[in-house]
């Protein structure tokens, strides 16, 4: 089963604690950082389709509205994007930690992998699937047959992400114009 990354070393989703953090990924500033998750989500799924990504590296599997990060082929060195597993365009890089048999490093470096349009097979799977909402980052790191990557949100916890990038410069607005006339 799949692990995340946490201050303590990596654990199954029902190990990890209400207030234990994990390790989210800033996409932009290619940072690690131990948060506390806004959200712990569980589905149940029934014959639903999985995008199962897999090769030397990395080992995720997700459903179809779940967000993903990616760099094209022959780019590299460009930002990372974002798509949905089932938008997302086969032979892309996508990133990963080094090393993933450090139990909880301090430090962790990013590394990227490519991913072949054969590394990804569409599956179907019932059973429960999990999910952490990481407001401000939307991406965590987990472990999967020993292999790590970088997860994103699922639908839900990705529009409570899009939510705070959206709304929370507002709402400190909001807050600091409230405060200042009391």
């Amino acid at each position: 089963d799949t692990e995340t990354l946490t201050e303590n070393g990596w654990k199954l989703y029902q190990d990890i604690g209400p207030e234990e953090k994990i390790a989210a990924f800033n996409k932009d500033t290619g940072e690690i950082v131990f948060v506390v998750p806004s959200k712990k989500l569980v589905y149940d799924v029934v014959d639903e389709k999985m995008w199962h990504y897999s090769n030397h590296s990395t080992d995720f599997c997700v459903t179809a509205e779940h967000t993903t990060l990616f760099k094209p082929a022959g780019k590299s060195n460009g930002p990372w994007e974002v798509a949905t597993a089932a938008t997302m365009p086969h032979n892309v890089w996508v990133p990963s930690v080094y090393p993933s048999y450090t139990p909880a490093p301090k430090v962790l470096a990013i590394r990227e992998t490519y991913l072949l349009g054969g590394d990804v097979k569409i599956e179907t799977y019932t059973g429960k699937v999990y999910c952490f909402s990481v407001p401000g980052y939307g991406f965590f790191v987990t472990r999967r047959n020993g292999k790590v990557a970088i997860q994103g949100n699922t639908a839900e916890a990705s529009i409570d992400f899009a939510e705070v990038q959206v709304f929370g410069p507002i709402r400190q607005e909001f807050d600091w114009r409230i405060n200042k006339r009391v």
